[in-house]
């Protein structure tokens, strides 16, 4: 028998759970899940971030470490009690099975543990032989954690300010739309993800730092012929756009000045720009 048994079979009984006698595949189930975290977090098997007292940080991620299984009970009950996308793991446990469900597998994703989730989904087996190094037989006082030193803020080479997330938003459209890389948002914002570290989860109301928008440069000198305003389509190149319109590749950059994405790049333009050109 697993020594994580006896810990997950408490959870099972504890609210928002409700079931006195877990079944070995409800059991196989939550070892399956610890095997997947591969955490050495103390009493945390599955790599819980929920504070209780006396827990301390295990990592940068947010994971703790519980002074004791009790402790860590309450924590775990309180993260499945204040998330409703954990529902069906809650339904599932308190029905002793089926595991292999996508209700079931899409809120293991949630929690983060994308490999099990993973498993569930193609049906594979849950085991029952993961041995936790979190758990021992005896409760040894565990020694003050060391205050983590602050990590130094992130810089970028360029201006920046704040986004709130809008409803629709995802990493990469808001990288977009504030000409940077999706690398470049995320090492600004590095506890953005949710779970932790998790960049594909930004919910509504998240702040996130971002490129602030360029000043408008100095208006270009007007040339000796007339001008119109022309607006990008899908395959437009600057150079293919100055050979159609009779101009040289620096004329059209010298009258658009901000025409690249990021602003001074003129080899990336996107649809529905609008560029002056020889008329």
């Amino acid at each position: 028998m697993s020594n994580t048994d006896g810990f997950f079979a408490k959870l099972c009984a504890t609210a928002p759970f409700s079931q006195e006698e877990p079944s070995a595949e409800t059991l196989a189930f939550f070892n399956t899940w610890a095997r997947g975290e591969g955490t050495t977090a103390r009493n945390n098997p599955l790599a819980d971030t929920n504070d209780a007292p006396g827990a301390t940080p295990f990592n940068d991620a947010g994971v703790r470490d519980y002074p004791s299984v009790e402790v860590a009970i309450e924590a775990y009950a309180g993260t499945f009690r204040t998330v409703p996308e954990y529902q069906p793991i809650i339904d599932a446990v308190n029905s002793n099975g089926p595991y292999d469900t996508g209700a079931v597998a899409d809120a293991i994703d949630t929690w983060g543990t994308h490999d099990f989730a993973t498993i569930l989904r193609s049906g594979g087996a849950l085991t029952d032989d993961y041995e936790s190094p979190a758990l021992p037989a005896s409760e040894p006082t565990p020694a003050p954690a060391p205050t983590p030193e602050p990590a130094p803020a992130p810089s970028a080479p360029w201006p920046t300010t704040t986004y709130v997330v809008q409803p629709g938003d995802s990493e990469y459209l808001i990288a977009q739309r504030h000409h940077m890389t999706l690398g470049q948002l995320e090492q600004l914002n590095p506890s953005s993800g949710h779970p932790p570290g998790d960049y594909s989860v930004i919910w509504p109301g998240d702040v996130l730092t971002v490129r602030a928008a360029p000043e408008a440069p100095d208006a270009p000198p007007l040339p000796g012929y007339p001008l119109l305003v022309y607006v990008v389509q899908h395959g437009d190149t600057l150079s293919g756009i100055a050979a159609e319109n009779h101009m040289t590749l620096a004329e059209l950059e010298q009258l658009n000045p901000r025409a690249g994405h990021p602003p001074g790049d003129y080899g990336m333009i996107w649809p529905g720009d609008r560029i002056l050109v020889r008329a």
